[in-house]
């Protein structure tokens, strides 16, 4: 990655100039360009192997959801952080209509659709919720007028929601709602060329249009255009504008092809002064930039304000405060270097990530993501690792200087300095800048292994402490060196506040004064107290209480005691096997704010001492450490811990454990960490790896605080995909496999975002299910879901709303709502059809019971009638019956009484016939005598006489008249108790009744022409003939008419004026059965005797004038003789309605 830092003084030439190149390093290391304030940049790349469709990016766009888009030279691409989706011309699709592969630039429009345009294809639309493509050409009649049109270049939507194209033709308007283009002519010398480039509209409302022939403003309620010159002299030749972008201050950035950068800021009258001239950020007189070019979407801002620009020749970062500008062009032997020089498009997301394509592929880096520093001694150019890069010990002095070196190095060829504050290399204290040459060991016969540096140390003094196997030796500031020489090897060095240096090696701890060059060893006794076998001393502290600690190798920590000299071990509480297993490898101690000491280890990762209670409590892989290999501590101004595991870097908060990681994804470039750790005094903390070091200021290391918004992007239902479903979805009972795909926008290090989803209704607890996004559910019962999601950033920052889609499982037929009702109505059906099949099976049981007792009441009869003959005894024959048939149904009683009225009413009559004849014939004897004998009588005599024959005379008719009333009772008598029936046969039933109305209203009118009534007839048609005895049906027909006659009567006689007396009858037809309806407005039937009136001999009438018989006649007609039925509704003092029911066959 080659970088560029210039600036501009306004009287047109360079100030200064540095130029420093990678990977020739002369005069600095690898990545040793920027001081440490000043970090590279890191580029992370995507291109077709990540599924993009094209490698070559013009245009870039976020839309409100936070999608990426990336217009290619073949297809548009949405990205998720994960996947693209590639939009291109299908024919064999019908919902795309893509006119064009190329896309040049893209918006997306108030109403949430994507338009884009193409150099061919014209503006199309996108809707992102179906993926339809339609594309809108210009002009319908496709003449070669129009044609230039659709090779658009840019496009802007304004304040009015109206779509601004610049194209081959020039300046094209088209309104979404109306579908309608409007064409504007660019103010040009005829033949000019008039494409337009860039379009960009102020926050005053001015639209700038950029063309091939300079910058114009346009008026858009009059549609005119007011040229802005560049330069003095309008005649000037204006130049082409390839790009504008409008900063978060409202200037307006204007790149020019090969004219340079200018920056405007816009006031409501956009033309200024041909004297005030646009001031040019790409100053005159430079020859390495004169064929700087920035490319039509070449321009953004970062998060610091500072201008990007894209060209043919890299990136460019310009500070518009000072005028600098740095450029990063692309390196293939460097790891996060830019991927082509073309850059094309420029973006800032707002939300972290800057967005840059180029000619092979889509770069980003995040502008919130930590930013390492990583040094190299030697480039290895990401190849096999060389050992001159390995950094097995870092120290820091108090100038700022990080001192490193590796295991491999004498002490006589010097360690090495880097000062911070210009980013170089020296070797040892002098002014020899490091090359490479440096780096390489002479060899192994020209120097001792007791010469090897394992460890160095910077003094308070500033002298370089270097531990070797034959002792100690010193550097000071002027290069002299000094051995102390000791009995054993030393592997680690501390200061304590005196001054004094403790060292520690195989199986001793010694304290150094420097004094006097002398040393006092503490033996670690392998038969001591802290357990056999002491080992090498892998790390020394000296705690702020004083305390000297000790990290020893197959022991573990250990704390000296002066007063004996002996040292206590420190472990957690574990089982005596797990005791030893954890101690087994200590290889470095820490103390935080608190005075807590912090022991790593190889296998058990950390674990924590409190030195005034000794409890010990850890800190490993199941509390969210990544690796249980722990090598390096160190504690930052802040009070964090820092650990480097593995290939991560590991930030702890001692007092929450709340833990941050970071590994490559970012930035760190690092193979490998040592163990080797130094912080400066300023803050820097530096680890050093098996390829380099990494350098960083923990309080710039802030996390990353944006909630991703989440979105469930499609769900799969069996074979068929919705994207972007909405809320209700409503699925059929066998779509019974359900995958819902979702993801949260966050591009800053994605790989990190974690997910957690559940489906209310079928569980009720979170599934964590870490970088997955997709949930997959089988053979869900029916009914209603909700599916929630949720996501978290790279640094665990959860977005708890998420998002949620409401599912409906509808049921087979056989379970909805509708089914389950005929399934209650079939079980009413069932439970009623069995209630009715057992009353059917009760009744036919009660039937044949009732026949039984029929037929036993016969033969009871018939019993009786036999012990009447042979006994002559019928009165105690009857008795008898009486008293043993009490349970005999009423009608075998009046069957019973009918055979006894018949036979008493014949022994009757022959008697009433003489009582009558001889009245008659006393009558006509008397009035033979006064005409006879009478007449020779005296007139004193005929006087007496004929009272005496006119009271005989008066009591004969008296004796016929009851007679005759009695022989009428005997009659009646005999009719009631007649059993035989007249023929049945079909009769008009409507005509009977009709006939028999008139008879009888006849009948009572000749009797008392006084009689009015008002007579009703509703005779339904639909009866036809049914099958009876007429001459029966008549007389019932008349006694019943005659009952309503005689109560309309009565009532008459005691109603106020205004009654009208009405009888009405009707027939109809129901359920198979003729009804003949017989309704009076008389006097009606009281509750109490209303069961009595079919009973013989019960009448109502006065004595004389009813025998009570012809309703106890008249219902044995209609039940005996034709099955019928005869009922009654009355009510008393209002009417009463006779229903006679007939069978229309029998």
């Amino acid at each position: 990655m080659n970088q560029y830092l210039s600036g501009y003084c306004p009287t047109g030439y360079c100030c200064r100039l540095l130029v420093v190149v990678l990977f020739t390093i002369v005069t600095t290391l690898t990545h040793g360009q920027h001081p440490l304030g000043q970090y590279p940049l890191r580029f992370e790349h995507l291109s077709t192997s990540q599924g993009l469709s094209n490698n070559r990016i013009f245009c870039i766009y976020k839309d409100r959801e936070g999608f990426m888009w990336f217009g290619t030279d073949d297809g548009l691409n949405r990205y998720d952080g994960y996947t693209f989706t590639v939009y291109k011309p299908d024919p064999a699709d019908p919902n795309n209509h893509m006119a064009h592969n190329t896309v040049w630039d893209m918006l997306e429009s108030r109403s949430g659709e994507i338009w884009f345009v193409t150099p061919g294809g014209g503006l199309h639309r996108l809707n992102k919720k179906t993926g339809q493509v339609n594309y809108f050409r210009i002009g319908p009649d496709r003449s070669e007028q129009y044609k230039p049109y659709d090779i658009c270049y840019t496009m802007i939507e304004d304040e009015q929601g109206f779509l601004w194209i610049g194209s081959e033709g020039g300046l094209a308007r088209f309104d979404p709602r109306t579908k309608q283009y409007r064409f504007y002519d660019i103010p040009v010398a005829k033949g000019a060329d008039d494409r337009v480039w860039s379009i960009q509209e102020d926050r005053f409302g001015t639209l700038w249009v950029g063309t091939s022939t300079g910058l114009f403003t346009m008026n858009r309620r009059t549609g005119q255009f007011s040229p802005y010159y560049f330069g003095i002299n309008p005649a000037e030749k204006q130049p082409i504008i390839e790009s504008m972008y409008l900063g978060a201050d409202n200037s307006l950035w204007i790149a020019t092809q090969q004219r340079g950068l200018y920056r405007l800021l816009p006031g409501k009258t956009p033309l200024p002064d041909l004297g005030n001239t646009a001031t040019t950020y790409i100053p005159t007189g430079q020859v390495y930039l004169t064929g700087m070019e920035i490319l039509p979407h070449g321009l953004a801002e970062d998060e610091h304000h500072n201008l990007m620009a894209g060209t043919f020749g890299g990136l460019i970062e310009l500070d518009p405060a000072t005028g600098n500008y740095v450029t990063y062009q692309a390196d293939p032997n460097v790891a996060g270097a830019l991927s082509h020089n073309a850059v094309w498009a420029l973006l800032a997301d707002n939300r972290g990530t800057f967005w840059i394509g180029t000619r092979n592929g889509i770069d980003r880096y995040s502008m919130l993501m930590p930013r390492f520093a990583f040094y190299q001694p030697i480039p290895d150019h990401n190849a096999t690792p060389r050992f001159e890069n390995f950094i097995s010990t870092l120290t820091a002095d108090r100038r700022g200087n990080i001192w490193f070196s590796n295991a491999r190095r004498p002490y006589f060829e010097g360690i090495f300095r880097l000062h911070l504050s210009d980013n170089r290399t020296y070797v040892n204290y002098t002014s020899q800048l490091l090359t490479p040459d440096l780096l390489i060991p002479k060899k192994l016969t020209e120097h001792s292994p007791a010469d090897l540096i394992s460890t160095i140390h910077c003094d308070r003094s500033g002298r370089i402490w270097m531990a070797t196997p034959s002792g100690l030796r010193t550097m000071d500031a002027n290069g002299q060196f000094r051995q102390y020489p000791v009995g054993f090897t030393i592997t680690s060095i501390e200061e304590d506040r005196q001054g004094k240096l403790w060292v520690g090696g195989q199986s001793t701890l010694a304290l150094f004064d420097p004094t006097n060059g002398r040393y006092t060893l503490y033996p670690i006794d392998k038969d001591g107290p802290i357990g056999k076998g002491g080992g090498q001393v892998n790390d020394i502290l000296v705690s702020r209480a004083g305390d000297v600690w000790v990290a020893v190798g197959g022991v573990g920590p250990c704390k000296l005691d002066f007063r004996t000299g002996r040292f206590v071990s420190y472990h957690p509480q574990h089982s005596e096997n797990q005791k030893i297993m954890y101690s087994r490898d200590v290889p470095a101690l820490c103390e935080t704010h608190d005075g807590a000491i912090w022991v790593s280890t190889n296998i058990g990762g950390v674990f924590r001492i409190d030195p005034k209670t000794a409890a010990v409590s850890t800190f490993t892989i199941h509390d969210g450490l990544p690796d249980n290999h722990v090598l390096a501590l160190v504690t930052d101004q802040a009070g964090m811990l820092w650990m480097a595991t593995g290939e991560k870097l590991c930030r702890l908060d001692p007092v929450t454990r709340e833990l941050r990681v970071f590994d490559n994804s970012d930035g760190l470039l690092s193979r490998e960490f040592t163990g080797a750790c130094t912080r400066t005094p300023t803050g820097e903390l530096a680890f050093g790896c098996t390829n380099g070091f990494v350098v960083f200021r923990p309080s710039e290391m802030g996390a990353n605080s944006y909630k991703p918004p989440v979105y469930i992007t499609q769900v799969r239902v069996l074979d068929s995909t919705r994207l972007f479903p909405l809320s209700p979805m409503t699925l059929a009972y066998h779509d019974n496999v359900i995958s819902f795909n979702f993801v949260g926008l966050n591009y800053i290090a994605p790989e990190k975002n974690r997910y957690a989803y559940q489906l209310e209704g079928a569980n009720s607890e979170w599934v964590y299910c870490g970088a997955q996004r997709t949930a997959t559910y089988s053979f869900l019962a029916p009914g209603d879901y909700v599916f929630r999601v949720k996501a978290s950033n790279n640094d665990g920052v959860w977005n708890e709303k998420g998002a949620e889609i409401r599912l409906v499982i509808l049921p087979p037929w056989w379970r909805t709502w509708w089914a389950y009702t005929l399934y209650t109505l079939l079980a009413i059906l069932s439970i009623w059809a069995l209630v009715r099949y057992r009353s059917r099976q009760l009744l036919r049981t009660n039937q044949l019971l009732e026949r039984k007792v029929a037929l036993r009441t016969e033969e009871v009869i018939h019993q009786k009638q036999e012990i009447e003959t042979q006994r002559n005894h019928l009165a105690d024959a009857l008795t008898e019956l009486k008293g043993t048939q009490d349970q005999l149904i009423q009608r075998e009683k009046l069957a019973s009484l009918g055979e006894l009225t018949a036979g008493i009413a014949h022994e009757i009559q022959n008697p009433l016939n003489f009582v009558n004849n001889f009245s008659e014939v006393s009558v006509d004897l008397i009035d033979e005598l006064k005409e006879g004998p009478f007449q020779k009588l005296s007139d004193s005599e005929k006087g007496y006489a004929g009272e005496i024959l006119g009271d005989l005379t008066s009591n004969l008719k008296k004796i016929k008249h009851h007679g005759e009333r009695a022989s009428s009772i005997v009659r009646g008598m005999l009719e009631h108790s007649r059993t035989e029936t007249g023929e049945k046969r079909l009769v008009d039933l409507n005509a009977l009744a009709e006939e028999y109305l008139k008879i009888a209203y006849q009948g009572l009118r000749a009797k008392d022409k006084s009689f009015n009534c008002e007579l009703k007839t509703d005779f339904g048609a639909e009866i036809g003939k049914v099958g009876v005895v007429p001459q029966e049906i008549g007389r019932v027909l008349l006694n019943l008419y005659n009952n309503a006659f005689y109560a309309v009567w009565e009532r008459q006689k005691a109603a106020p004026t205004g009654y009208q007396p009405t009888v009405t009858v009707r027939t109809t037809q129901v359920n198979g059965q003729v009804q003949i309806r017989i309704i009076d407005n008389g006097t009606g039937i009281s509750d109490s005797i209303k069961a009595k009136i079919f009973q013989p001999f019960f009448t109502t009438k006065p004595t004389g004038e009813g025998t009570g018989l012809g309703l106890s006649l008249s219902y044995d007609i209609i039940t005996k003789g034709h099955h019928g039925s005869l009922l009654v509704e009355s009510q008393e003092g209002k009417g009463t309605e006779f229903i006679i029911q007939l069978p229309t066959t029998h």
